[in-house]
């Protein structure tokens, strides 16, 4: 009665965990727009992936030295999905960006004016779209062992140490496409003479938006779990765990859109974790059915990274031009130059999360399970006071020779030059008359939820299949699965992956 009852504690603190994730339960099925990066669920991190068929190995173990280990390849892909592109596009209602000059036709219906492209022509015509995709697969070893074989004290008789070791290849795709391309400039004008050239401008340091897949491979962190088997008998089983992961490659480039990084961008992550499995049926002569639980949260400390942002009510306002405040007139500087910041990150924390049954005998056990990945928003701060000597980029000039700027622009249009009215006493009464000026952006204006990976929520689903083999001298598996990831907003991918594994205890 009592180990039931410390069961349904644990389900119920997996079940309050999950709720208490939902900072982001405003934003279920709502679709973000005019994002500058996007967190992606690393293939190697798959709690059903590195449970399966290897739980029982790890915790009834009868072999001498009690240690075992397996060794995982794994393969995921992103399915399409005309919602994922909409994430990182100004508009939230297609996936198909219209872009057109001054004097364009249907210049009304545009999204984007070209001029800010630093497209010399004003009849240019053209739109773009994204499909982002990604590829991640490599291979992971678990290497776990038993304290108390080790130590020699009975006090960790039941504790275990397990360390993971990944290497992973990512592979992304923003899928940009560019349609219905007209008026093009002068062949030997300067500047871009299409979106492609466009977006990937030399003068731009951050924020071009790649025509070719992005790369990243590495081991993409150590990850080192110490926990207890308070139970281990048969088919009943619960365990708790903490750990660190620690990670070993770069972070995230803010040069292009959807750069590929490997494992958590550089994250330190805390981790918890639970286990239980419970046998439900009392003959087992022929098979075995437990239900099980698996629940894993990790705690991600802040980190320094650069991440580019909007203005705020502005989207796509990182590819304005600017002005420096009594600078020459027509500066005309990137906006993503001006926009990309170093800032303070807070990822705080992502869970992994699932249940389902299984069915197994001597020689075989399959499983089916559902599963919840998911973590809230993040929250970006510039870490060095902004500059207050930058304006969106006007006409002309002003009286005394220096730039303009046009506060009230938006991607979409520009908008008249700044201007404030000013009581005039040079006549025989006094007037007022409006002057132009120079109005500068502060920290106020900046977007920083833009910069700032949104929250996600996925339903997985798993099915797998494992071969057993126990003897005396050591224990061995082999197993293979299946799974599918259904997004259940825009902040991440739809996704569908395969992996085998084999262990053995020694």
């Amino acid at each position: 009665m009592k180990k039931h009852l410390l069961l349904a504690l644990i389900i119920g603190c997996a079940v309050g965990t999950i709720l208490s994730e939902h900072e982001y339960k405003h934003k279920i099925n709502d679709d973000e727009f005019s994002k500058t990066f996007m967190y992606t669920h690393p293939a190697n991190q798959n709690l059903s992936m590195m449970q399966a068929g290897w739980h029982t190995f790890i915790y009834n173990k009868k072999t001498k030295n009690k240690t075992a280990a397996q060794f995982i390849s794994f393969y995921e892909e992103s399915l399409p999905n005309l919602r994922t592109g909409i994430y990182f596009l100004p508009v939230v209602c297609s996936n198909k960006v219209e872009v057109r000059g001054d004097n364009a036709n249907d210049v009304l219906d545009r999204d984007v004016r070209s001029e800010w492209l630093r497209i010399d022509s004003d009849t240019f015509t053209g739109s773009l779209s994204l499909y982002p995709k990604q590829k991640q697969f490599g291979i992971r070893a678990d290497i776990h062992q038993d304290l108390g074989n080790i130590l020699n004290i009975s006090l960790f008789e039941d504790y275990w140490i397990n360390f993971s070791l990944p290497i992973t290849i990512v592979e992304n795709d923003i899928g940009f496409q560019q349609h219905d391309i007209g008026g093009k400039p002068a062949f030997d004008a300067e500047g871009p003479h299409d979106l492609f050239e466009a977006f990937n401008q030399s003068e731009w340091r951050y924020g071009r938006i790649p025509t070719k897949k992005l790369t990243a491979i590495g081991l993409s962190e150590l990850s080192i779990r110490v926990g207890r088997a308070y139970l281990a008998r048969d088919n009943f089983q619960l365990i708790y765990y903490s750990g660190l992961n620690i990670p070993t490659t770069t972070k995230n480039n803010p040069k292009y859109l959807f750069d590929a990084y490997a494992g958590n961008n550089s994250n330190i992550g805390f981790i918890t974790g639970v286990n239980f499995n419970l046998q439900t049926n009392r003959d087992t002569n022929c098979f075995y059915c437990c239900v099980f639980a698996n629940l894993e949260s990790t705690f991600f400390i802040r980190d320094t990274q650069y991440r580019t942002v909007d203005l705020k009510h502005k989207p796509w306002s990182r590819y304005l031009l600017f002005n420096k405040k009594g600078g020459p007139p027509d500066q005309l500087i990137p906006g993503v130059n001006v926009l990309t910041l170093k800032m303070r990150v807070r990822p705080y924390t992502m869970l992994d999360f699932s249940a389902g049954w299984r069915v197994g005998s001597d020689w075989f056990e399959g499983e089916v399970a559902y599963g919840i990945w998911g973590h809230g928003d993040e929250k970006v701060r510039p870490l060095c006071h902004f500059p207050e000597i930058y304006g969106i980029a006007g006409t002309g000039e002003l009286p005394d020779h220096t730039a303009t700027s046009a506060s009230k622009s938006t991607i979409k249009e520009q908008a008249d030059n700044d201007r404030i009215p000013t009581l005039d006493c040079s006549g025989s009464s006094p007037t007022i008359v409006c002057k132009e000026t120079f109005v500068t952006i502060d920290k106020k204006d900046l977007d920083f939820k833009s910069a700032a990976s949104q929250s996600a929520f996925v339903h997985r689903f798993h099915m797998c299949g494992s071969f057993l083999n126990k003897c005396d001298i050591f224990d061995a598996f082999l197993s293979v699965g299946i799974y599918y990831e259904a997004p259940q907003n825009n902040a991440a991918l739809n996704l569908i992956g395969v992996w085998a594994k084999c262990g053995a205890t020694f």
